[in-house]
């Protein structure tokens, strides 16, 4: 309860907390479904959904970015899944608004999508920028690790604590961007991370040259920086493949 308690904290003071220090400027929602092909379909069948997906959402969504996340780092037991699709939105109410435009307006959209995938789970999220990208929405790389906070750690620690660790980011020229994803809905029961530390790069080039810096000192500094705020699992490494937006 303690940490649960923390958590709603931390989300709820973090559009002035991150503000005053400089690394971002808000939330978005996160919105997911992980989902399987049937019928012998396959990525490239889906794809060619895209541009139709785009002009039906861009005509009945407010402002989003959709992506279809596929493995590329993971251990198949721990994802037994084809893919996850992601929309982000300006924030919950946008959130709120597309689903309701999707039950109210988009059965022949989904009966579209329905012959080719299944979705057994949708959950959603919020999107904390610690460090923001420059570049959303083009193909990206994930690097998601889970995290749980240590016993009497505020979100005031984290905050600091990340503020020290962009600093230092910046110092070296570490490119990724960083997120901190909260769980909100539909997370299963078992879930036990208080939240995902996520690093965006462009490539898998960029994300090796971060790497190469931790493993040059960084690494050291991250655990000389964090290690008495939280817990994180190792990391696991995502393709976002990017599939359309609206502008607000």
């Amino acid at each position: 309860m303690l940490k649960l308690l923390i958590l709603t904290s931390f989300v709820l003071s973090s559009l002035s907390s991150f503000v005053a220090y400089g690394t971002g400027s808000g939330h978005s929602a996160l919105d997911f479904y992980s989902c399987n092909f049937i019928n012998g379909k396959d990525m490239e069948d889906l794809r060619k959904l895209d541009t139709e997906y785009v002009e039906w959402a861009s005509k009945n969504y407010p402002f989003f970015l959709s992506y279809i996340m596929t493995k590329h780092a993971t251990n198949h037991n721990d994802w037994e899944l084809d893919f996850i699709w992601l929309n982000i939105f300006e924030n919950h109410e946008a959130l709120g608004s597309a689903n309701n435009a999707w039950s109210n307006s988009g059965s022949e959209m989904e009966r579209k999508f329905k012959k080719l995938i299944k979705c057994n789970s949708h959950f959603t999220a919020t999107s904390i920028p610690i460090k923001p990208s420059s570049a959303l929405g083009s193909d990206d790389i994930f690097s998601i690790n889970s995290c749980t906070m240590k016993d009497g750690v505020t979100y005031d620690n984290l905050i600091a604590a990340d503020s020290k660790w962009i600093s230092h980011r910046e110092a070296v020229g570490m490119e990724d961007a960083m997120y901190r994803w909260v769980p909100d809905a539909g997370w299963s029961r078992d879930t036990e991370a208080d939240f995902l530390n996520v690093y965006v790069a462009t490539d898998l080039m960029m994300r090796g040259r971060s790497i190469d810096l931790l493993w040059s000192g960084s690494g050291q500094i991250w655990q000389s920086i964090y290690g008495d705020i939280h817990s994180c699992d190792q990391g696991r490494i995502w393709r976002a493949n990017f599939v359309g937006r609206k502008s607000s």
